[in-house]
Parts: structure tokens; C-alpha cells; sequence
């Protein structure tokens, strides 16, 4: 049946014209593809020449070397403040009451003593006030009743009728009455200084009544004419003459007694000091150290920006103020003259003289550039910090150093013949502009203004230099090709060396007794 002519395909005219087209598309794909090949490899040569040529113009454009220079360095700190009033007092009513009159706004000036509002008492104040003024009636009756039984034991007592300790008794009884009376009035004429006190009750209070030893006694007076009588209005004055800041109160508003002692009471009015004007500014604890009290300090304000004004520092405090992760120190400074522009609440820009070095070498900021310290006895791990060595452990030389212990080293570019060479200096001072240089050059050398340029431009010779074509090797695979081909030799002569039998310690296997020679695995039937 394989061979069955009838089964075998009978060869077609298309499928043998359609051969030749099959060929000639294959052909044109192998032309697209060396087409596309060769066009790659233009591009990217044109592209290297292009990098190169721009490389080469730019390292080309080289400016003139500068050498340092003798000139003065001030290191200063930019921080920014608020202006603020350093004395303010909050005025409370000294009796719960209603607020009926507000006689200033906020903003005004005002004196010490002057009236700032008027506040129509609680009843409940008034009846407190009548009960202090009927405690001090009460015992100034007490008193006199007391006086004049001491004046009849007198007259008993010298007529020898009355017994001795029976007259100190009466004695002391008076003493007594005299001492509560003199405290009720006490805490009535207190009472009355609170709620005002330009007219105060006790002070009407007369001698009208004279005891036999001599003594004057206060008496009231026939009208009760005192702060009882004009209590219907209560002055809040002020306690010192300043700015009014504030003014929560507001005119019908119910305030509670400041002299309360469960509760703050209610704040009528906020005064501030205008003597006192000052700026309070917060100091990262990293600056803290290089501030020190009477510093020189340029302030700056957001509303006059042509003016500048002078200060120095006057206060730091003692305790940090932790906020958002980080502590701040509150540092208070004092301007030199006041001045009506300066109102509280503005803000400012600070300009701390921090240390300041006169005729020293220096050079400009962007004439160094940093590098980490290599150590070449330090050989890196993956083993955790927190795991090799505790938080107060010393350090072991093959100890991996954190990212934020690395120590970085300055660097300048030092003009050598035609060329450019990195040299290590040792850094004093930090300018805003200049930097004091300590050690490393001197006023002779020419330096290389742009560190971080000429830096790049170090880099790309050396990129240059160790450049090769993709079909190339690198230079150091054929160090790597030794090594992995001198690897498998010294791994055979290992292997050798572990085969070869120790004859020296093989014992004779000839002497041994025939019991010894069976293998040692054979097992007995019974243990079988």
C-alpha cells in the first residue's frame, strides 16, 4: 500500500512555482537584517563620537586656576523668629459678676490704674459681702459687752472683792474678743479692696469707743455708707501700663471671679508690656552649642524689607522641647533700640554671628569637594551592626562602619605641571562664602575654582582610558581566566594527594592470625 502510485501526491505546477518565491523572501529578510544590523552599529558609533567630541569640548573649557587668599571668615547662622511682648498679665474681675461696660480695644494703650471695664456683680457676691460686714458687727458687739465687764472687774478687783485669777480670766476673754474682731474686720476691708478698691468699708470705721486701759476701739458708724451701698458697679483697672492684646470679654458676657480657688476664673483682658519687646526664635539642638548669650544678631522683617535691624542674643534656655522627632532650644533675643514698627506677632529672619576669624588663608566654597575615608584594614561584612558589637563596645578593625559614621575627607584640585592633582586639606571655619583652610595648601598653589567639575571631568578620562568595544574583553577577565583555570589543577593535586595510600603505617596484612582477617560487616547467623 506504501507503494501504491495511486496514494503517492501528484506533483503540482503551483507548488513548484511557488519555490522560487519562498527563496527570494528569504533573501530579502537576510538583507532587512544586515540592513538593520549595520544601520545600529552607525548610530551607536555616531553616538560615542558625539559624547566624545562634546566630552572634549567641555574639558577643553577649563577656567583660570585661583590661589588662596589671606581675608576674613565669619561663620553665621540663618534661622527665623517672631517678634513677642517677653511681659504679659491676663486681668480678671475679682468678683463674678456681668460684664456692663468695656472701655478699651484691642490695641490701645493704656496706664497702670486706668479703668478698663465695668462689671455688675452676682447677688450671691453681695450677699457674701454682707455676710463678712455682719461678722464684723457681730464681734465688735461682742468686744464692747467684753470691755465693759472688764472695766467692773477692775473696779471689784481693787477693792479687793473680785479674786485675782477670776480678773485674768476676764482677762484674757477680752484679749480674745479683740483678736476676732480685729480679723473679721481684717477680711472685710480684703473683700472690699477686691471689689474696689477706691472706696472700701473698713476704711469708714471710727475710734468712737476708748477702753479703760487706753486703747482705741473702731466702731461703725450710725449710716452704713460704704462699698455696700455703691456695689451696684465694680472697676476692673489695669495692673500696669502696656498694650492691650486681647479682649475675649465681651459686653454682657458672665465672668467668674479670678480669685477662685477651684477655678482660673475668666480672662477679661490680656495686657503686654511694651517696654519689653522682644524676639523668641527655636534653635535646632544641632546649633544650639555655637549659641551664646550677647551674640550679635541682624533681624530682617517680612514687613520692612529694606530695613535691618540689630540685636544680640539674650537668654537660652536650659530645657529642649521635643516636636516632630526633633528638640529645639527656645532662644531669646533683646534688639538693641525699640522702635514703633515693631508689633507683636511679625516674623523675622535671624542672622547669628556665630564665631568670626580674621586674615586667614581661605578659599572659596565651591573650590572643594568631599570623599569618603578609605581604610584599607577594613574589610566589609554583611553581618548586622547591632549584632557584631553593643551600643558602647569598641569598634573591631573589620567591623563594617554605618552609613552615618562614615567620616568624609576635603579635597582640593592643586595645579601640577599640565595637569590637575586631588590633595587632602584640613578645614577650620565655615563662611557663607569663604572657608578658612588650615592645612594642605598654601598661598602659592593654583587651585581649580570648580571641584565637582573637574571632579567629572577626572572621571570621564579614566571611563575614556578603560573603554572597549563590545567584542573586546576587559582587562582584568584574563587575570580571572588564570585563576579559574589554575583553580581546578591545585583542586586535582588535592584530590591525588588524598588518594595516595600511606604505606609507611599500613600494618602486614601476612602476619596477622586468620581470625582477625575476615571482614569486620560479616555477621553471625544468630544475629542474622
Amino acid at each position: 500500500m506504501a507503494n501504491d502510485p495511486e496514494t503517492q501526491p501528484i506533483p503540482t505546477t503551483e507548488t513548484a512555482a511557488a519555490r522560487p518565491k519562498r527563496k527570494r523572501g528569504k533573501r530579502r529578510g537576510r538583507k532587512k537584517f544586515w540592513f538593520f544590523l549595520l544601520l545600529l552599529i552607525a548610530v551607536t558609533l555616531g553616538t560615542q563620537r558625539f559624547r566624545a567630541a562634546k566630552s572634549g569640548a567641555q574639558q577643553e573649557e577649563l577656567k583660570e586656576p585661583i590661589r588662596p587668599t589671606f581675608d576674613r571668615v565669619e561663620e553665621r547662622l540663618l534661622e527665623s523668629g517672631s517678634v513677642e511682648l517677653r511681659t504679659t498679665l491676663e486681668v480678671k474681675s475679682k468678683m463674678s459678676g456681668k460684664v456692663k461696660e468695656l472701655l478699651v480695644e484691642e490695641g490701645d494703650a493704656v496706664q497702670k490704674d486706668q479703668v478698663l471695664a465695668i462689671i455688675e456683680p452676682d447677688p450671691n457676691e453681695i450677699l457674701r459681702l454682707y455676710q463678712k460686714r455682719a461678722a464684723v458687727e457681730s464681734r465688735l458687739i461682742t468686744l464692747l459687752e467684753t470691755e465693759r465687764e472688764l472695766e467692773r472687774a477692775r473696779q471689784l478687783h481693787e477693792r479687793k472683792v473680785m479674786p485675782g485669777d477670776q480678773f485674768e480670766r476676764i482677762q484674757d476673754t477680752y484679749k480674745t474678743a479683740q483678736t476676732n474682731y480685729q480679723l473679721a474686720l481684717l477680711e472685710l476691708q480684703a473683700l472690699e479692696r477686691e471689689i474696689n478698691p477706691a472706696q472700701t468699708a473698713g476704711a469708714a470705721l471710727e475710734a468712737t469707743a476708748t477702753a479703760s486701759s487706753g486703747e482705741v476701739l473702731p466702731t461703725i458708724p450710725d449710716e452704713p455708707t460704704s462699698a455696700l451701698s455703691s456695689l451696684t458697679d465694680i472697676s476692673v483697672v489695669a495692673p500696669i501700663s502696656g498694650l492691650v492684646i486681647q479682649r475675649p470679654a465681651e459686653v454682657g458676657e458672665l465672668v467668674i471671679s479670678g480669685t477662685a480657688t477651684t477655678i482660673a476664673g475668666t480672662t477679661i483682658m490680656e495686657l503686654g508690656d511694651l517696654r519689653e519687646i522682644i524676639i523668641r526664635a527655636s534653635i535646632n539642638e544641632v546649633d544650639i552649642g555655637k549659641i551664646e548669650a550677647g551674640q550679635e544678631v541682624k533681624v530682617k522683617m517680612s514687613a520692612y524689607e529694606d530695613d535691618e535691624f540689630s540685636a544680640k542674643v539674650f537668654r537660652i534656655s536650659p530645657i529642649g522641647i521635643m516636636g516632630q522627632n526633633i528638640v529645639t532650644f527656645k532662644v531669646e533675643i533683646r534688639f538693641d533700640e525699640l522702635s514703633e514698627k515693631f508689633m507683636p506677632g511679625m516674623t523675622c529672619d535671624l542672622d547669628i554671628l556665630v564665631d568670626e576669624r580674621n586674615n586667614v588663608l581661605t578659599l572659596p566654597h565651591h573650590a572643594f569637594f568631599q570623599e569618603p575615608e578609605k581604610k584599607e584594614d577594613e574589610t566589609p561584612t554583611t553581618e548586622p551592626e547591632q549584632q557584631r558589637r553593643g551600643p558602647f563596645a569598641p569598634r573591631r578593625p573589620n567591623e563594617v562602619v554605618d552609613a552615618t559614621e562614615v567620616k568624609f575627607l576635603d579635597y582640593v584640585w592643586v595645579k601640577k605641571d599640565d595637569d590637575w592633582e586631588k590633595r587632602e586639606v584640613k578645614l577650620g571655619l565655615k563662611g557663607q562664602k569663604l572657608v578658612e583652610i588650615l592645612e594642605g595648601v598654601t598661598e602659592a598653589d593654583e587651585i581649580y575654582p570648580e571641584a565637582e567639575r573637574m571632579r567629572w571631568i577626572m572621571e570621564e578620562r579614566e571611563r575614556k582610558a578603560n573603554k572597549r568595544w563590545f567584542w573586546q574583553k576587559p582587562k582584568e577577565s584574563a587575570d580571572k581566566q588564570e585563576e579559574s583555570e589554575s583553580a581546578p589543577a591545585q583542586s586535582q593535586e588535592a584530590t591525588e594527594q588524598a588518594d595516595e595510600p600511606v604505606t609507611s603505617e599500613e600494618p602486614d596484612t601476612d602476619q596477622l592470625p586468620e581470625e582477625d582477617s575476615q571482614p569486620v560487616d560479616q555477621e553471625s547467623p544468630e544475629a542474622s
